[in-house]
């Protein structure tokens, strides 16, 4: 996959955060064990039929999860480099993490963020509790939930959380859209100024299916 090189420390480490939040992993060990003493099944190591996206020019395209969507000319893709690097810092500051795989990162306009991550599941986990989990873990991390629910996206149903963090001159959204393809669950996260809402809604909005032939 084939991306304009972008890295810098403050997004590396919102991408981090929104790894973390959306990972629902949330008192989990390597093991399986959680914090109240449960078990859960380990995810294996590698998430089966999974395949990665392609990017030509500002189009992405995923034929496995069946969308493709197109971003503004402003925008800057990290290479596959990035993407691989910003795994193995994730996985060394929280080796617990279920495993999971980035297929994009891209940079509109230098500050709105989109990601989309996908995640083996683990056993008795359900979209429900991932998204519940998903909700706490924003709200931890002081953001305010301001809408969920169910959307259409390129054809395909997401279960949706919006949350906002108003800052002193600017406020932030963060919102997540979440659903089941196959043995994973697919998460397009998005991190945006607020003043910038119409234009993120913009690039939702060019979401279509990938026709299956």
């Amino acid at each position: 996959m084939m991306m304009k090189r972008k890295w810098k420390p403050f997004l590396a480490a919102v991408l981090t955060g929104a790894v973390l939040i959306a990972s629902g992993c949330k008192g989990k060990t390597e093991s399986g064990n959680d914090e109240k003493g449960g078990t859960s099944e380990a995810v294996q190591d590698d998430i089966p039929q999974l395949e990665d996206g392609t990017l030509e020019g500002n189009v992405f395209t995923n034929r496995w999860a069946d969308f493709v969507i197109t971003f503004p000319d402003d925008t800057e893709f990290w290479s596959e480099d990035d993407l691989r690097e910003q795994e193995k810092q994730i996985k060394e500051s929280n080796p617990s993490l279920n495993v999971f795989k980035y297929d994009f990162a891209a940079v509109v306009s230098g500050e709105n963020i989109f990601e989309l991550t996908y995640e083996g599941i683990a056993k008795g986990s359900t979209l429900e509790s991932y998204v519940k989990e998903t909700e706490e873990s924003l709200e931890e991390a002081g953001y305010a939930i301001v809408d969920k629910g169910s959307i259409n996206l390129g054809g395909s149903e997401y279960s949706f959380v919006r949350s906002e963090m108003k800052m002193v001159e600017v406020s932030f959204g963060y919102d997540y859209y979440i659903r089941q393809v196959d043995d994973t669950y697919m998460c397009l996260t998005v991190f945006y100024r607020m003043d910038d809402g119409k234009k993120i809604q913009d690039i939702l909005g060019t979401m279509k299916p990938w026709k299956k032939k």
